[in-house]
């Protein structure tokens, strides 16, 4: 199963894009989690068995929760090691 790693950068914290985030990969079914770094940025963990679908998360989250502002978004892909069962937010 096609699993990404998703790192956002810019102003990304307390503008309610974690919960953006899995508003977005419930509408598409995708599972893994998101989580605020201590470094400011965002990290996502998402798999779904369609790359496609991966393809269109990734679009919506370098597009942003209303009140973020984007620098960049780093994508690496893999092949997911286990299976997730739904999306979580992570403190």
């Amino acid at each position: 199963m096609p699993h990404i790693s998703i790192l956002v950068f810019g102003k990304v914290q307390q503008v309610f894009f974690r919960v953006y985030a899995k508003e977005c990969a419930d509408d598409l079914e995708i599972v893994g989690w998101v989580q605020n770094q201590q470094d400011g940025t965002l990290r996502i963990e998402a798999q779904h068995f369609n790359e496609d679908v991966l393809k269109e998360f990734i679009e919506k989250m370098q597009e942003g929760s209303s009140l973020a502002v984007i620098d960049r978004v780093e994508v690496g892909w893999s092949e997911a090691e286990e299976f997730q069962e739904h999306f979580r937010i992570l403190s």
